[in-house]
């Protein structure tokens, strides 16, 4: 479940069309740039929607700090780039630098509607990974473990 949003746009409308898309028992934060967004939220957010045209300099690095600061706090947040489609390009290169998705202006409520459910189903995946890893990987079971690579079996024997 999507509980903490973090929306940087500064674009009134895409803040409230997103807002108006999001279940009402999730708490939004807007704010609109890369600064404030750093400085003043340390919530482990379940989701960010970040505008790239915001990102100094026409870069990606902007957007790989962001990123790693809330990644830092919720190694499983989605991360949904917003652009307008003359620079798609730089939302291709933030999917590589870690987002989820991306939306390209002018935003439909029904493409957030679908990268909504799209981010619920990561976020449910990735949970349940995470509870079968840890609750079939048990230290004792390292006995039946069975590799020929090399570099495996120096791991297996630590």
């Amino acid at each position: 479940m999507i509980k903490n949003i973090l929306i940087i746009c500064s674009d009134a409308e895409v803040t409230g069309l997103i807002k108006s898309k999001v279940s009402g028992n999730a708490d939004v934060c807007i704010t609109s740039d890369f600064a404030t967004a750093i400085d003043s939220q340390n919530l482990p957010f379940d989701l960010i929607f970040i505008d790239v045209t915001l990102q100094p300099d026409n870069t990606t690095g902007g957007f790989e700090i962001i990123t790693e600061h809330f990644k830092g706090l919720n190694p499983l947040v989605q991360v949904v780039a917003l652009t307008p489609k003359a620079i798609a390009k730089r939302a291709f290169n933030s999917v590589r630098k870690g987002a989820s998705e991306y939306l390209t202006y002018p935003i439909d409520d029904g493409e957030i509607g679908l990268v909504l459910e799209l981010v619920q189903q990561n976020l449910s995946k990735n949970l349940e990974l995470g509870y079968l890893r840890d609750k079939f990987w048990q230290s004792d079971w390292l006995d039946i473990v069975q590799t020929n690579n090399p570099g495996m079996c120096k791991v297996l024997e630590k």
